[in-house]
């Protein structure tokens, strides 16, 4: 295997997979909220308190994980503040309370029970409603536009 060079500035987390068991992600945890592996690469390594590893299977929102990563951030680093995609229709009264398809930057989300989003990196919210699709059942999309340069820039734009 060739190794991987390791940046000081974020916290990497490298698998090596000897079996096909191994090849399920773990679970990770930033301060008690699961999280992406690609979210902890904004982390920086001075930032992390502790880090714990349960070497235990477990299922979380039904998605199994092979073992657990729990990441502890010193007292003094402000995280983000995390919701669940889903939650967004509780938080934002534009959205209406029918079934709804979820994206963020024009990116389906798989699962908005499991994907979280920092409600501070929201720069807009897009509502598309489709109406009724077939009798007795509405639906929507709602698009998250997030504080992304590109996206910063074209709101700008347009504005303007």
């Amino acid at each position: 295997m060739k190794a991987q060079k390791v940046e000081k500035k974020s916290v990497k987390v490298l698998k090596y997979a000897t079996s096909l068991h191994q090849l399920k992600e773990p679970a990770y945890f930033l301060n008690g909220y699961l999280c992406t592996q690609s979210y902890l690469q904004k982390i920086k390594s001075e930032d992390v308190k502790n880090i714990y590893v349960v070497k235990k299977d477990t299922t979380v929102n039904r998605v199994d994980y092979y073992g657990q990563i729990f990441i502890e951030l010193k007292k003094d680093i402000k995280i983000p503040d995390f919701i669940y995609v889903s939650q967004l229709d509780s938080i934002y009264k534009e959205i209406p309370k029918i079934p709804t398809i979820y994206s963020i930057d024009n990116e389906p989300v798989e699962d908005p029970y499991t994907k979280l989003i920092d409600k501070n990196s929201i720069l807009d919210l897009e509502v598309h409603e489709l109406g009724k699709i077939i009798e007795g059942f509405e639906l929507q999309i709602v698009n998250v536009i997030t504080k992304k340069e590109e996206n910063t820039k074209y709101k700008k734009h347009v504005t303007h």
